[in-house]
C-alpha cells in the first residue's frame, strides 16, 4: 500500500460539505423532528445489523473491494437525497448509509495492517493509523466550512452534489490500494464451505475478544471510556450552544474541536513512546493514564461551564483520540490467525448498543440537569470505570502488553 493514497483516500471520505447541512435540507423538504429521529434509527439498525456479517466477509472475500463498495453506497445515498421528495427514499438512503458505514468497518483497519506486516512494518500501524485519521479529520474540517459557504449561496443541492464527487473519488483512490488479505490466503481452500468457515471465523474472533483477559479489559475501556467520547461527540453543536457561542460561532467551533481530535490521533505514536520510555511500560496504563487526564478536562469544562474554558472540552477530544488510535494498534497487534476484520466489527457492534444506552441514559439526565452538569457526570463516571478497570486488571487479569 502506498501511505499516500491512503492518506488521500481518507481526505476524501470523509470530505463531505453535505454534513454540516442536512438537517436543514430535511427541515426543506418538509420531514418532522420526530421522522429524522426514526431516519437516524433506521441508519443505527442497520450498522448493527450487518456490522458482523460484513466483518465476515471482508476477512473471506476482500478488504479493498469492501472500502469501494462503501462510498459507493454513500454516493448513491447522497444521490437519492437530491431527489428525494418522501420519508421512503430518505430512509433508502440513510439505510446504504448504514451499509457502507458497516463495509468499511474493520476492512480500513484490516486491510492497513497486514499490509503492513507484510513489509515487516506492522510495528508503525499507530503511527500511520494515526495520520490517516488525522487527514481524515482534516477532511471533516473543510467539509464543514467549504459545506456552509456552498449551501449559503448554490444551495444544499450543490453541497450534495460535491459530496457525491467526493466519495466517488474515494471509490477511485481505494480502487488504487494494493489488497492485502493474509487471513483469505491462508483459509482459501476453506472459503467454499461457506456457512461452517463463516461461524468458526465469528466463533474465534468472539473467543479472542472474551478469552483473551488482556484484550477484554482493553476492548471494555475502548468502548465504555474512551468510546464515550464518539457518542458525546453528537451533543457538540448542544454543549457549544450552552458554552454561549451563536449558531455562526458553533459551526467553526466544531471545526477546531474536529482538527484537536485530528491532532490526538496525529500525536498517538509520539505520546505512546514517550509514555512507555517514562513510566508505562505496558499499554493497558497508557489508555487508562490517558482516560483519566481526558476525564479530568472533560470535568473542568462542565464544573466551571465558562465559555474560555471551552479549549479545556476541546483537550478532552484530543485526548481520547489519541487513546483511540492507541486502542486500534493494540488489537490489530494481538490478532493472529483470527479475521481481522471480524474482530473489529464484533468490538464495533459493541460499541453500538452501548452508544444506544448510552443515548437513553444522558437523554434522561438532561430532563432534570443542564449540558454542564451533564458533562461532569459523564466525568465522574468515565473515572470511576477507568478505577474500576484498573482494579480488575491489577488483581485478576494477567499482565501483558
Amino acid at each position: 500500500m502506498k501511505v499516500r493514497l491512503f492518506y488521500l483516500y481518507k481526505l476524501f471520505e470523509n470530505f463531505v460539505p453535505v454534513y454540516p447541512v442536512y438537517l436543514l435540507l430535511f427541515e426543506q423538504r418538509g420531514i418532522p423532528v420526530s421522522d429524522i429521529s426514526l431516519l437516524l434509527s433506521i441508519w443505527s439498525l442497520s450498522v448493527v445489523l450487518l456490522e458482523v456479517p460484513s466483518g465476515i466477509l471482508a476477512d473471506y472475500w476482500s478488504r479493498k473491494h469492501m472500502i469501494v463498495l462503501a462510498a459507493l453506497f454513500k454516493a448513491i445515498g447522497y444521490g437519492l437525497r437530491i431527489f428525494a421528495d418522501s420519508f421512503f427514499l430518505f430512509a433508502l438512503g440513510f439505510l446504504l448509509w448504514g451499509v457502507s458505514c458497516s463495509f468499511a468497518s474493520g476492512s480500513e483497519e484490516a486491510l492497513l495492517y497486514d499490509t503492513l506486516k507484510e513489509y515487516n512494518e506492522e510495528d508503525k500501524f499507530d503511527e500511520v493509523y494515526g495520520k490517516g485519521s488525522f487527514y481524515g479529520t482534516v477532511g471533516i474540517v473543510a467539509a464543514m466550512v467549504i459545506g456552509g459557504i456552498i449551501s449559503q449561496y448554490f444551495g444544499i443541492k450543490w453541497a450534495l452534489i460535491v459530496s457525491i464527487f467526493s466519495m466517488l473519488s474515494a471509490a477511485c483512490i481505494a480502487s488504487r490500494l494494493k489488497e492485502s488479505n493474509v487471513f483469505a490466503k491462508e483459509n482459501a481452500s476453506e472459503v467454499s464451505s461457506k456457512i461452517k468457515e463463516f461461524m468458526d471465523t465469528l466463533k474465534e474472533a468472539s473467543l479472542l475478544c472474551l478469552k483473551n483477559k488482556d484484550i477484554l479489559i482493553v476492548i471494555c475501556i475502548s468502548i465504555f471510556v474512551v468510546g464515550t467520547s464518539g457518542v458525546l461527540d453528537e451533543y457538540d453543536q448542544l454543549v457549544a450552544s450552552n458554552y454561549g457561542l451563536g449558531l455562526g460561532l458553533v459551526g467553526i467551533w466544531g471545526a477546531v474541536r474536529y482538527m484537536m481530535a485530528g491532532i490526538g490521533s496525529l500525536i498517538a505514536h509520539k505520546l505512546r513512546m514517550l509514555f512507555e520510555k517514562t513510566w508505562a511500560k505496558d499499554r493497558f496504563f497508557t489508555l487508562l493514564q490517558l482516560c483519566l487526564i481526558g476525564s479530568i478536562f472533560l470535568g473542568v469544562a462542565g464544573f466551571v461551564g465558562h465559555i474560555a474554558i471551552m479549549p479545556i472540552y476541546g483537550l478532552y477530544f484530543l485526548v481520547m483520540a489519541t487513546a483511540s488510535t492507541l486502542h486500534e494498534d493494540y488489537i490489530q497487534q494481538k490478532v493472529t490467525g483470527e479475521g481481522r476484520a471480524t474482530v473489529h466489527s464484533l468490538i464495533s457492534l459493541a460499541y453500538n448498543i452501548y452508544g444506544i444506552l448510552f443515548y437513553a441514559i444522558f437523554s434522561w439526565v438532561l430532563r432534570y440537569y443542564n449540558m454542564h452538569t451533564g458533562l461532569v457526570f459523564v466525568a465522574v463516571y468515565m473515572i470511576a470505570c477507568s478505577i474500576v478497570l484498573y482494579i480488575g486488571q491489577k488483581f485478576n487479569f494477567s499482565d501483558g502488553k
